[in-house]
């Protein structure tokens, strides 16, 4: 079962984010991983119409040090 709210200090690195113009977009979960992710991302879509939602990779400071690739490498929206 994944955990719902990370403890202090830990990095979930995949984060759910909303948009619902005209205001900005709102970080709304975080996961450890990305199967976590997709499931509330898919649970979202079902229940909430008028919102976009997006999944968005963001590392700690010592990941986006060792990459090459930019940081905000993964961006999906379902």
């Amino acid at each position: 079962m994944p955990q719902m709210n990370p403890q202090p200090g830990q990095h979930c690195p995949y984060l759910i984010v909303a948009a619902a113009p005209p205001n900005l977009p709102r970080v709304i979960g975080r996961h450890f991983n990305r199967e976590d992710a997709d499931d509330q991302l898919r649970f979202l879509l079902r229940k909430v119409r008028d919102r976009r939602f997006f999944i968005v990779y963001y590392p700690d400071s010592k990941e986006s040090l060792e990459s090459t690739e930019p940081e905000l490498e993964k961006e999906d929206e379902i």
